[in-house]
């Protein structure tokens, strides 16, 4: 009967240790999933506004891309209307630009441009500006090809 209690109070003394085991891993689980943002990532807005040629207006849908210049995540947008796009980015050194073609009177236009230099700190909003500049796309024809030899 001995042996009987002395099981008994190791079968008690493990119960109570599990149920804390278990009590502190939930407490535990609790805090480390709170809904505290405070140390998360600080995003701010950049506003990437594309300058076009003279007599060239502004059209939505311009494909607009914000790249990380060190650890490369990539940022893709489009225009707006006005030739505007909008980010939330964390704060970091950036690479913005922006591609674009166009058909008028079955001629196909390409404007491209580049801003390197955009530089983004927490809680100050940034406007980028990107000229964009027009290359004429045309297709090239070869209609005979001589080759010579002996």
């Amino acid at each position: 009967m001995n042996t009987l209690i002395k099981k008994h109070r190791k079968l008690k003394n493990m119960k109570i240790k599990f149920n804390l085991f278990v009590g502190l891993l939930m407490a535990v689980l609790g805090f480390a999933c709170s809904d505290d943002n405070d140390g998360g990532v600080q995003t701010t807005a950049v506003t990437v506004t594309l300058n076009y040629p003279e007599g060239v207006a502004a059209q939505e849908g311009a494909k607009v891309t914000v790249r990380n210049t060190v650890t490369d995540a990539s940022f893709d947008g489009v225009t707006d209307a006005n030739g505007s796009a909008l980010f939330q980015l964390p704060a970091g050194a950036y690479e913005a630009s922006a591609s674009e073609t166009r058909t008028v009177d079955y001629e196909t236009y390409v404007y491209n441009g580049i801003n390197s230099a955009v530089t983004v700190t927490t809680g100050t909003p940034v406007s980028v500006k990107i000229n964009m500049i027009a290359s004429k796309s045309s297709a090239l024809l070869i209609k005979e090809l001589y080759i010579g030899g002996c």
